[in-house]
């Protein structure tokens, strides 16, 4: 089962990690995101868990428990050749 950790940095800002291990079975590896706020996290858990413990497919590493708008494409190649997927993409829970 996943869980929620209340974390708050050294300038204050409070920020929450969910943290579940890959699977659900003993000796499975662990992974987390943290979310910026508890209502992220909070449904961001919920799909961990719907996922059978496995981050749910659509959201990497690092994307703070947001997904894609539904319309917007996945990604966006910039002017140099390289991909991102700029802020205006996401739409929060």
């Amino acid at each position: 089962m996943a869980s929620i950790e209340k974390r708050t940095g050294a300038g204050g800002r409070t920020t929450y990690r969910v943290s579940w291990v890959i699977g659900g079975a003993r000796g499975g590896g662990r992974d987390s995101e943290t979310c910026d706020s508890l209502r992220i996290a909070k449904r961001f858990k919920a799909l961990v868990e719907a996922a059978g413990e496995r981050r749910p497919e659509g959201y990497p590493k690092r994307w703070r428990g947001l997904e894609l708008a539904a319309a917007a494409p996945k990604t966006v190649h910039n002017l140099h050749g390289g991909v991102h997927c700029p802020g205006a993409l996401l739409r929060g829970p």
